[in-house]
């Protein structure tokens, strides 16, 4: 079955043949959509019983596999996208079973996006549904979403002779168990939220990489791509003697502006702490500020527990960072490290060009940092640390370090000449 939509998008290259054109125009975008049946069988390790069935999802897009962050945890998630003409679930046939299922009427978990945080499972239950001797189904609804797609069976090795699981007395409940088949994530789509999310990237929030390609066959959006140097304002007020330990040091104007920009702040004791080690948790934070200030946001985060979360959640979403790219939230970050996190926060390219270094003694033009690093100093960011321009990729940065590059960074004014 094909459904076809109208988008109202700006696509790259229709761009280029109605140039003369202006303002969004309508797009017909045709989506496909069929019926998954998925034969199922296996072995409870609970009771030992068997089953055989078949999973039947109507309306069926594709599958997306991505890590979510659910509850705060990352999992590795296969998430079934459907989109149905009407209402959209998922239905289970048993065509064996060795114990005895009771019926029983079921909902469905959904989940809300939380910038920074990832999905969260809504207090109340959704959908409705029922499951039976011979399987079960699960309606969804048509709101659009992120669903569990799990269709929950209750049984007994011996049939209690009782219809109904509500029937069963209490005393009763610990001869029971259950099992559940289906999707474990199902991705409700609408016309309205399609429309949506071709517009802009996101559907309620989120990015849903690989979501375009399925969908259109297309890259994924950036956006993002409205990125600004000039989003960057001060906006909070410092003074002289503010922090103890920052008086008229080298470093003293970079750790002003870093403050007044917003996007660094003391220990909590009065002291910037210059000369100590940045944290790869502390860079993190740092670097989902100058993202979401770039493009057009205030900066601020919400903290949770670990502290850090909400900065390693919205960075990972961003592809800023990859997880399982840091063995440790606690560690130093190095200097490396460091610039690979600022090149993927802000776009390198608009940079000003006042220097003309050629290469770099300590970064390899085959490095895939060089590119970055060579644009950083180029632009007056970076100067080195040697007095031959060195970079000490594998040298762990200081507070101090941090201020002078990231204020660099975002005040054309304090970037450096270099003779």
């Amino acid at each position: 079955m094909k459904r076809t939509i109208s988008v109202l998008a700006f696509l790259a290259a229709l761009t280029a043949i109605l140039s003369a054109s202006s303002g969004a125009f309508a797009a017909e975008v045709s989506i496909e959509t069929q019926t998954l049946r998925q034969e199922t069988l296996g072995k409870l390790n609970s009771s030992g019983a068997s089953y055989e069935g078949r999973i039947i999802i109507d309306d069926f897009i594709g599958i997306l596999e991505l890590p979510l962050v659910i509850d705060g945890k990352e999992v590795s998630a296969a998430v079934s996208v459907i989109m149905p003409e009407k209402k959209g679930g998922v239905t289970v046939e048993l065509s064996e079973f060795d114990g005895h299922i009771y019926d029983a009427h079921i909902q469905a978990d959904s989940f809300g996006y939380v910038p920074g945080k990832g999905f969260e499972k809504a207090e109340e239950q959704v959908g409705r549904g029922s499951s039976n001797q011979k399987g079960g189904n699960l309606d969804l609804g048509r709101k659009s979403g992120l669903y569990s797609g799990r269709v929950y069976f209750y049984y007994s090795m011996k049939n209690l002779g009782y219809k109904n699981i509500d029937n069963i007395p209490d005393e009763e409940w610990s001869k029971l168990f259950w099992f559940n088949l289906g999707s474990p994530y199902v991705l409700l789509l609408t016309d309205e939220s399609v429309n949506a999310f071709l517009e802009t990237g996101e559907l309620d929030g989120y990015t849903w990489p690989g979501l375009r390609a399925l969908l259109t066959g297309e890259e994924d959006m950036d956006a993002y791509a409205d990125g600004d140097f000039k989003n960057f304002t001060r906006t909070e007020s410092y003074s002289k003697g503010l922090f103890t330990d920052v008086s008229d040091q080298w470093f003293a104007p970079y750790v002003s502006a870093v403050y007044e920009y917003g996007l660094m702040k003391g220990n909590g004791d009065e002291t910037f702490a210059p000369d100590g080690h940045m944290t790869v948790a502390e860079a993190i934070a740092l670097a989902s500020r100058l993202h979401n200030i770039y493009h057009g946001k205030d900066g601020n985060f919400v903290q949770g527990e670990p502290w850090y979360e909400v900065y390693v959640g919205y960075a990972t979403e961003r592809g800023i960072i990859n997880r399982s790219s840091f063995d440790s939230m606690d560690r130093n970050i190095t200097r490396r490290e460091m610039a690979r996190l600022l090149a993927a926060c802000v776009e390198l390219d608009g940079l000003e060009k006042i220097n003309n270094v050629a290469s770099i003694p300590d970064i390899s033009e085959k490095d895939d940092l060089y590119a970055s690093a060579l644009a950083l100093y180029n632009a007056g960011v970076l100067t080195g640390s040697e007095a031959d321009g060195s970079f000490l990729p594998n040298d762990d940065i200081t507070r101090c370090e941090v201020s002078a590059i990231v204020s660099r960074l975002v005040d054309p004014s304090l970037r450096v000449e270099i003779k």
